[in-house]
């Protein structure tokens, strides 16, 4: 039998719940983003660190519900307080990491990236 781990937040701290505990494991606002993995989530944090949970993309947006992750692709997740820029079909992260953003998020992306991340991407092409 698979033990399957709950997750939530308490204030800003994610939580897994295991053997009828919680266990504290970081602020979400750590976590630079989330990589799907088929049932399972890779949290990769600002730090380097991954934490590989079974939780579905779905539960884990449910989760994080007006807290500043937008799903840009159906395998990823972005805090977007780690967005830099983007440009076309690309997100770049403050941790140089660049993230393809899929056909059917690109619009939401483009209304939900604040227009600061847009100026610097701007400003470059106009300086070359």
């Amino acid at each position: 039998m698979v033990h399957i781990p709950h997750l939530r937040l308490s204030g800003d701290t994610l939580e897994i719940l295991e053997n009828k505990d919680w266990y504290p494991v970081t602020s979400f606002k750590n976590i630079v983003h989330v990589a799907s993995l088929e049932n399972y989530s890779i949290l990769c944090f600002e730090d380097g660190q991954k934490i590989v949970i079974l939780c579905t993309m779905k539960y884990f947006m449910k989760i994080l519900k007006g807290k500043n992750f937008l799903r840009i692709h159906k395998q990823t997740i972005v805090n977007t307080e780690y967005a830099t820029e983007y440009h076309r079909n690309i997100l770049y992260l403050s941790n140089s990491l660049q993230i393809p953003i899929g056909r059917k998020f690109k619009k939401t992306v483009s209304l939900c990236i604040p227009s600061r991340t847009l100026k610097k991407r701007k400003s470059l092409a106009m300086a070359a």
